[in-house]
C-alpha cells in the first residue's frame, strides 16, 4: 500500500466530538485526484479501514476527480462504487467535462441546474448533518454558477435548527474567495 495515500487518507479523517450530547460523528474526506488515479487502491483500502473503526464514519468525495478521459474515468467510478461515499461533491473537473448533467449522483449548492443536489443531510447515530459543497466553476463555458454566499445564507435560514451540524466542503480557488 502507498505510505503516502495512507498518510493522506489519515489525515483526512476529522473527529468531531460533541461531548455536551455525547455523540460521536467522524468524517473521511477523500477526493482531488484529477485523472490520476494510482492511489485508488490504498485510498478505498484506507477508507474501508476507518470504516470498520469508526462506527459512524461518514465518507465525503470532495470532487476534482474527473479527467478528459472518459473511459480512464470508468476507474474513478468504480472507486465511487467500491467506498459508497455519503456524499459526492460537483468539483469544478467534473463541471468541466460535464458528466454531471444527466446525473443526480453529485451535489453542490452554488449551481444552478436541476439535476444536481444542493446538499445532502445524513443521519448517523441520532445525529443530523448537513453537508454542502461549494464549487468553483464559475469560469467554465454553459455554466451557470449562483453566488456562493448568498446560497449558503439561505441555505443556513432553511434548515435552521433541523440539524446538529453543517459541514462545508469546498474548492473554491480564486483570489478573491
Amino acid at each position: 500500500m502507498n505510505k503516502l495515500a495512507v498518510l493522506l487518507i489519515a489525515l483526512s479523517i476529522f473527529s468531531i466530538n460533541l461531548y455536551s450530547q455525547n455523540i460521536e460523528i467522524d468524517v473521511a474526506v477523500a477526493g482531488n485526484y484529477g485523472g490520476s488515479y494510482d492511489t485508488l487502491a490504498a485510498a478505498s483500502e484506507s477508507l474501508k479501514g476507518a470504516a470498520s473503526y469508526y462506527s459512524g464514519l461518514i465518507k465525503i468525495n470532495r470532487g476534482n476527480n474527473i479527467s478528459s478521459n472518459r473511459t480512464k474515468n470508468k476507474t474513478i467510478y468504480e472507486f465511487y462504487k467500491t467506498v459508497n461515499f455519503d456524499f459526492n461533491m460537483l468539483g469544478r473537473n467534473e463541471m468541466a467535462v460535464q458528466e454531471f448533467l444527466d446525473n443526480s449522483f453529485y451535489s453542490t449548492l452554488n449551481l444552478f441546474n436541476k439535476n444536481v443536489a444542493p446538499y445532502k443531510i445524513i443521519e448517523k447515530e441520532g445525529y443530523k448533518l448537513c453537508i454542502a459543497g461549494i464549487s468553483d466553476g464559475y469560469d467554465i463555458n454553459g455554466i451557470k454558477m449562483l453566488d456562493y454566499e448568498n446560497e449558503l445564507n439561505k441555505l443556513i435560514r432553511k434548515i435552521g435548527s433541523d440539524i446538529d451540524s453543517l459541514f462545508v466542503v469546498s474548492d473554491l480557488t480564486r483570489a478573491e474567495n
